[in-house]
């Protein structure tokens, strides 16, 4: 299971964030049995119901199961699991997968500079409307589970437009993955999406490794696990959507990605509740 811990004393900014999914979802679960926390200020009745009591202002947010598996405290912190939020970079915002986005990835996605160096079982040619039945049926309900973390990336000065993806995913030797439209290739936003969700990936869902299959030829992902800290560990052959090609595991562990980050005097990312616009 995911989580996100979020101090006590910042419950009260939360709440907008809570109430900003509420307006934007249009289909909820609404679970009626389930149990009170311990604390005064945060009470859960099942999923994905959520009380934050704020004195005398009771505040009742419905969430989807998306969002919220189930919320405990445990000592000063409130520790919300299954949780996939909103990140941000200098230049992106990282906006958790939704079923409304299949239709800018079916029109961006099937390009074969995107595709070539993905794994086979990417099919190619691209059948018409898989990118709407890929999310349906397979990654909504992955995320769901808390199994895997998927966002869209867009830029901050158009929101509004997808531009790619980036995912997290529990598997021995392939913890991540990620594609951008090619409109964007070479800027290094994509260098900057690694870095948000290698953050998560560490301090959210407390993993102690993150490793990334790569093809030898794919110099442009190489590239981004050579600039965020990354190494390789094994060597191998893969099928990829353009054939067998030699391929690379490439690894961090949570250690050196902080010892990483201290080297480049990049602070400690705030995982918290900020709605995107």
């Amino acid at each position: 299971m995911s989580r996100i811990i979020l101090p006590l004393n910042e419950c009260e900014q939360d709440i907008s964030y809570f109430r900003n999914l509420h307006r934007e979802q249009r289909k909820f679960v609404i679970y009626e049995s389930g149990f009170v926390l311990n604390h005064p200020k945060i009470a859960l009745f099942g999923s994905p119901t959520i009380l934050i009591f704020m004195e005398r202002l009771v505040v009742r947010i419905t969430l989807p199961r998306l969002y919220l598996h189930s919320v405990r405290c445990r000592g000063t912190l409130a520790i919300v699991r299954g949780v996939i939020v909103p990140l941000e970079t200098k230049r992106l915002f990282l906006r958790p997968l939704q079923l409304a986005d299949a239709a800018e990835t079916e029109r961006l996605f099937p390009q074969w500079e995107i595709v070539k160096f993905l794994n086979a079982v990417v099919p190619w040619p691209w059948p018409k409307g898989l990118a709407l039945r890929q999310y349906r049926d397979v990654v909504l309900p992955a995320m769901e589970r808390g199994e895997e973390w998927h966002w869209s990336l867009r830029l901050k000065e158009s929101p509004e437009r997808l531009i790619g993806k980036i995912s997290l995913h529990q598997n021995e030797f392939d913890n991540r993955g990620y594609w951008l439209g090619l409109p964007w290739q070479g800027q290094g936003l994509m260098t900057e999406a690694v870095a948000a969700i290698n953050d998560y990936w560490f301090d959210v869902l407390g993993f102690k490794v993150l490793r990334a299959p790569k093809a030898v030829a794919n110099i442009a992902s190489r590239r981004i696990s050579e600039k965020t800290g990354m190494h390789v560990i094994a060597t191998l052959e893969r099928d990829y959507v353009s054939g067998r090609l030699p391929a690379e595991i490439w690894e961090i562990t949570a250690e050196e990605w902080r010892n990483w980050k201290r080297k480049e005097g990049r602070p400690g990312r705030r995982f918290g509740s900020k709605p995107l616009p």
